[in-house]
């Protein structure tokens, strides 16, 4: 109402000294109370928060602390228990890897067995075969020679009887007019092999790759969920925490509020009659005693 008297109340300069200590005083305390460092425990089951920064040393008891969920781990492959180092593992009929009791060094493959039969058949004593028109006499036979006397009753072309040194005597042992009508030339052999070897690292790259696909999926799903129930835990974590810095901000510009306010009333001293006192320092922390009573 015009002419009616104001009280105006101002901050002198040591007052302004007191109300910005008390002002950072109750920043610092806000801030004590904010979470700043986030670690793992040493067990790995729960997410540990500090309102100190890091570091932190061994035996500090967090301010807060999030459980993790544990994961069940009955999927994955177990440690093999007792096993010795360079054997082959194998599975077992629960599917789990087992020590197969064989050295990996001591599997040779099929090249190393061809290998081994070629030095063998090398070593040995080779059989030859030579063609004569007259058998010799026993004592003019050589051992392992295939005497092959041609046969001239037989219809067949080149076909020759077969005679070898046999205790001392020259001993027809067969000819060479067999009918293979029922056999299976080498090369056929050769061709049913290399097939069925085929078939076999198919099929066996097929299951192989069926069963890991199989066990990946699994795991990635239950790395997924446990990933996304720590990010969510720790997600709420942060946001009590950013609601709680939102109120020391509103905390600050409710302060600045009532600087402006008195400014205000300043510029008033132009327009109407002002009593102007000056604010006490107990006045002034009964401000700060209202923010807190409040919060």
């Amino acid at each position: 109402m015009p002419g009616e008297v104001q009280t105006i109340k101002y901050i002198s300069l040591d007052n302004m000294t007191l109300y910005t200590q008390l002002m950072k005083s109750y920043v610092d305390e806000g801030d004590a109370k904010a979470l700043k460092t986030v670690m793992l425990s040493q067990d790995n089951r729960s997410l540990l928060f500090y309102r100190s920064t890091e570091p932190i040393s061994d035996g500090t008891e967090p301010d807060y602390s999030i459980t993790l969920p544990e994961t069940n781990l009955d999927s994955c492959m177990k440690k093999v228990v007792s096993a010795l180092s360079g054997n082959v593992g194998v599975f077992d009929a629960n599917g789990q890897i087992i020590d197969g009791g064989i050295k990996l060094s001591d599997i040779v493959t099929t090249a190393d067995v061809e290998q081994m039969i070629a030095e063998a058949v090398e070593k040995s004593t080779h059989i030859t075969a030579t063609i004569v028109d007259t058998l010799p006499s026993d004592e003019a036979a050589k051992p392992n020679i295939i005497y092959m006397l041609r046969n001239a009753s037989a219809t067949g072309s080149d076909v020759y009887e077969e005679y070898m040194l046999i205790d001392g005597r020259l001993t027809m042992i067969g000819d060479t007019s067999t009918n293979l009508d029922n056999y299976y030339t080498k090369q056929v052999v050769d061709d049913k092999i290399a097939a069925a070897k085929t078939e076999a690292i198919t099929d066996a790259v097929a299951q192989a790759g069926t069963a890991a696909d199989t066990k990946d999926q699994a795991i990635l799903a239950e790395a997924k969920t446990y990933t996304d129930q720590a990010t969510n835990g720790l997600q709420d974590s942060i946001d009590a925490v950013d609601a709680k810095v939102d109120a020391v901000d509103d905390r600050v510009d409710t302060l600045s509020t009532t600087v402006q306010s008195n400014t205000d009333r300043i510029v008033l001293l132009e327009n109407d009659r002002v009593e102007i006192n000056t604010a006490s320092a107990d006045e002034i922390r009964a401000l700060f005693a209202e923010e807190e009573s409040g919060g």
